[in-house]
């Protein structure tokens, strides 16, 4: 069983296209990512991420899909950076 590195998750319900196929760029880079598809707010997210071990929540905003940059949250430290994905790729590996 190989570990999921980051949960993938938007700020609306709106936001679930640009979730998956933001997902599908991070595994294509080599992450093992999961997505909510369910639509838990931010809190509850975090809140599963912790409860499975997920390491890291990477949240979405697809008011500025063009904006190539996420929000990459250490669950453990709380250290919150806006990266580039392959950035996120580096941090997520690194930890």
């Amino acid at each position: 069983y190989q570990f999921v590195e980051a949960l993938v998750v938007g700020i609306s319900s709106d936001d679930y296209v640009y979730t998956v196929e933001i997902a599908e760029k991070l595994r294509k880079l080599g992450l093992r990512i999961e997505t909510d598809i369910i639509g838990r707010n931010i809190e509850n997210n975090i809140e599963y991420a912790i409860q499975h071990n997920i390491p890291f929540l990477i949240i979405l905003n697809s008011v500025e899909p063009q904006d190539s940059k996420v929000l990459l949250q250490n669950l453990e430290s709380g250290e919150k950076q806006n990266l580039e994905l392959n950035e996120v790729v580096k941090k997520v590996r690194n930890s």
